[in-house]
Parts: structure tokens; sequence; C-alpha cells
């Protein structure tokens, strides 16, 4: 990921939702696993959670990929069309 989109959505995401447009399908999936990187990087994997755990409960029940779930549990999400 470059450095200027990683600055915008650290910046930007530390209290409002953040949304990126991709390409592709492959792209969407690298960038979310980027900045999950990043958030572990710097030691605080949830940075972009901005909701209880309860609530993402609820959510989580209906998700069926395994990687979309773990990415919704650190707060990014993911989406392009089939």
């Amino acid at each position: 990921m470059n450095k200027p989109l990683l600055y915008s959505v650290s910046h930007y995401a530390e209290d409002k939702p953040v949304i990126i447009f991709v390409p592709s399908r492959k792209l969407t999936r690298t960038l979310a696993r980027d900045l999950i990187t990043h958030s572990y990087v710097d030691e605080n994997p949830k940075r972009y959670l901005h909701c209880s755990s309860q609530d993402l409960e609820k959510i989580l029940f209906h998700v069926n990929s395994r990687a979309l779930r773990e990415y919704l549990n650190l707060g990014v999400g993911f989406f392009h069309e089939i």
C-alpha cells in the first residue's frame, strides 16, 4: 500500500468510517490485509473498530467468509462484486 493512502486512512479513520474504492477483487483483499498489518505494527490492532463487541457479534454471526469475519473483528471490512 502506498504511504499517502495509508496516512489518509490512518488520519481519517481515527473517529469515523472510511471507504476506499479499488479496481479489483485481489487488490480489495490486499488493501484490507495491509491495513490490518499496519494496525498490528502500531500495536493497536483494533484501531479502526468503532463499535462495541456486543454489536459486532450480532453482525459477525451472519458473515460466511472467514477472512471477512476476522477483518471485521478488527474494524476493517471489504467488498467487491462477484
